[in-house]
């Protein structure tokens, strides 16, 4: 699968069981716009983190794309959430993610997190 948009080659991983996200292998590196990260091709990611009962009406794989997997790493490097939500924010302007949906994926990242120190899994 190509993202003709943002260029970005993957290889789809499906999921074990419906209510798990599928993932995507990166086949080629992803920089982005600001060329602060770079991704290397092989890192995998779930895309967008969107719960089951919202996919079909929110695609993992948006032109957001680009920005999760930017975030994705920064996490999964140095699990530093404040540079990682602020290159995702970056990078979703790049991308040109309309401001009233880039707040609202930034809301509900950061509600996310709350939930995730709330159950202790942070």
């Amino acid at each position: 699968m190509t993202d003709q948009t943002n260029n970005i080659v993957v290889e789809f991983i499906p999921a074990d069981h419906w209510w798990q996200p599928a993932k995507w292998k990166l086949k080629e590196s992803y920089t982005s716009h600001n060329g602060e990260v770079r991704v290397p091709a092989g890192f995998i990611t779930d895309g967008a983190s969107i719960p089951w009962i919202f996919r079909r009406m929110f695609s993992p794989t948006g032109r957001y794309f680009g920005a999760a997997i930017i975030h994705d790493y920064i996490l999964a490097k140095d699990w530093d959430w404040k540079n990682a939500n602020h290159q995702f924010e970056v990078e979703m302007t790049a991308l040109g993610i309309p401001g009233w949906r880039k707040s609202s994926i930034l809301a509900s990242v950061k509600l996310y997190r709350a939930w995730l120190r709330i159950t202790g899994r942070d």
